[in-house]
């Protein structure tokens, strides 16, 4: 298959280190097998991703969300009135002229046309690969965690679009299940796209050296990497996640001789869901008396903060990607997640890894289910 230009979808380089995870590793591998290709990115942060920087061969194509979904969706459903309507949008927008051009599009969500998320979000998921199928280009979503689809408007946009791909994996087997009772019987599951992640030897002798400058004693590191969305919906059900959190990690410290880091996994900026930064500090600044709880936050470098996860002795997670990290690197985990797609994560490996729902943290249960972890963490590893 012949392929100079990539369009890709779904991620950016800024913020969520989950999406620039799963974007360095497929380009790491797409930049092997086609050496000599181009890549554009259809960035709702496009100022933030020309400001970290990246490689030559990527370019940043400014899709803000107001301007995708209020302008350039719209004007996609038009273009299927005719070829000589699409040629005109290519000439007259870098957004449509990048898709035009392509030779394929990647979309990249790491999760998409999932019930009860809402229309403006069913509406972002159809905006990165139905401009693709208007034009004609083969559009390929890899895997990402997909349904269920009880609900009418996301039922009726994932069987409109979804058959219309070139191909649709699911990111395990109960996302692969949803599309098959959605009617694709050939659904395919396969594991996240940022395990494909290589990290470099210079990146590996960063990360190790970040954890010597930290601790002048050794212990073992103990790796805690909060979320904003758990710490959310942990909110809305009268869980104090801070507090709760806070009070594990003393626990931790009571019963056994480890350093503690607080590592942000997303880092966004404001009111932002991305922003694990603030929630990081608020904890840190909660366990400032205690001098073996440490906190970092890293550079906007996925590879980066993969190596630094994968120098700790036990992690404990709550952004999926963050987890992903953690197990390829071959960390002992705790997960305290939101949604299936932590489930089958988990399921494609043999260790029985320990996972809670935020609808039952409390200090008290997560310290039980660490403890248990922690003796078996040489056997787990």
């Amino acid at each position: 298959m012949s392929i100079s230009r990539f369009v890709i979808t779904g991620v950016t380089l800024s913020g969520n280190m989950g999406g620039a995870a799963m974007l360095s590793a497929a380009l790491q591998q797409l930049r092997r097998r086609y050496p000599g290709a181009r890549f554009q990115l259809l960035s709702i942060y496009p100022e933030a991703d020309r400001a970290i920087g990246g490689d030559a061969d990527l370019e940043i194509i400014d899709a803000r969300p107001l301007r995708l979904l209020a302008w350039y969706m719209p004007l996609a459903l038009l273009a299927c009135l005719g070829g000589w309507l699409r040629r005109s949008m290519a000439r007259h927008s870098s957004f449509f002229g990048a898709v035009a051009a392509a030779d394929a599009v990647i979309d990249l969500s790491g999760i998409a046309f999932v019930d009860k998320r809402g229309l403006p979000l069913l509406w972002y998921n159809l905006s990165c690969a139905l401009p693709g199928i208007v034009w004609g280009k083969p559009v390929f979503k890899l895997s990402q965690a997909l349904g269920p689809f009880r609900t009418y408007a996301n039922r009726l946009a994932a069987r409109l679009l979804l058959p219309r791909c070139a191909a649709v994996i699911a990111r395990g087997e109960q996302s692969r299940q949803f599309l098959v009772q959605l009617g694709m019987r050939d659904a395919e599951a396969l594991p996240d796209v940022s395990f494909a992640m290589n990290i470099p030897p210079e990146i590996e002798a960063e990360a190790r050296a970040c954890f010597r400058d930290m601790a002048a004693q050794e212990r073992p590191w103990i790796v805690v990497s909060p979320s904003q969305v758990v710490s959310r919906l942990c909110r809305s059900r009268g869980i104090d996640f801070l507090g709760q959190m806070a009070a594990f990690v003393e626990t931790l410290l009571k019963r056994y001789d480890a350093n503690v880091l607080i590592l942000p996994h997303s880092l966004g900026t404001g009111a932002s869901k991305n922003n694990d930064i603030d929630l990081c500090q608020q904890l840190h600044a909660r366990l400032h008396g205690h001098a073996q709880v440490y906190m970092h936050v890293p550079r906007q470098d996925p590879v980066l903060l993969r190596a630094l996860i994968g120098q700790a002795d036990f992690f404990i997670g709550c952004r999926f990607h963050a987890v992903v990290a953690a197990l390829i690197m071959c960390v002992p985990t705790l997960i305290l997640g939101w949604s299936h797609k932590y489930r089958e994560m988990a399921q494609g490996f043999d260790a029985d890894i320990p996972s809670m729902d935020f609808a039952n943290f409390s200090k008290d249960a997560l310290a039980d289910m660490f403890d248990s972890a922690w003796q078996r963490r040489v056997v787990t590893r």
